[in-house]
């Protein structure tokens, strides 16, 4: 299976008030993934940066990837307007948070609910570009089972999915 999304996984996290390690470890999961060949899309850690150039970075991020990986770990209102853009559009979303970790019902919940979004828990943050590898396998395994006549491009299976994401939030069904 190419890991290659053509328009990248962006990776999100709460930053503001997230612990130094924390950061760190958000940083070794994008190089790992990196190393799988994933090409990452960077959200904005510039200090410097005005909220509205990380609010149009950011989103635009969200907007342009391919599938999501939101590490739930802290509590941002930032993290929940990326993930909730990410399903609304259809993208596939993985979020993960460590065991023990207090992560919000609501989040838990869309679990259950929303086809394209997905919530697990890890036990070392290390454990996470594994998680989501076995979390994009099955999306595309869905996607490669119903695709008829045989094997489209990753990027089209998960275009197509986007695509249908946006249907359904015009049309009011999600």
């Amino acid at each position: 299976m190419a890991k290659k999304l053509e328009n990248g996984l962006y990776v999100g996290c709460a930053l503001s008030h997230a612990p130094k390690e924390f950061c760190q470890g958000v940083e070794s999961v994008k190089a790992d993934l990196r190393q799988r060949g994933y090409n990452i899309l960077d959200f904005v850690v510039d200090e410097s940066a005005t909220p509205e150039e990380v609010f149009e970075w950011d989103l635009n991020c969200v907007e342009s990837c391919d599938a999501m990986l939101a590490i739930a770990d802290y509590p941002s209102q930032g993290l929940g307007w990326e993930m909730a853009t990410a399903t609304r559009l259809g993208k596939p979303t993985l979020a993960v948070a460590e065991i023990g970790r207090k992560v919000t019902r609501f989040t838990i919940g869309a679990a259950g609910v929303l086809p394209s979004f997905e919530f697990e828990r890890y036990r070392y943050i290390k454990e996470v570009p594994a998680q989501f590898d076995q979390f994009l396998g099955r999306v595309l395994l869905d996607d490669y089972e119903a695709a008829a006549g045989g094997v489209q491009p990753v990027h089209s299976l998960l275009a197509a999915r986007t695509a249908q994401g946006r249907e359904r939030r015009f049309l009011g069904t999600v």
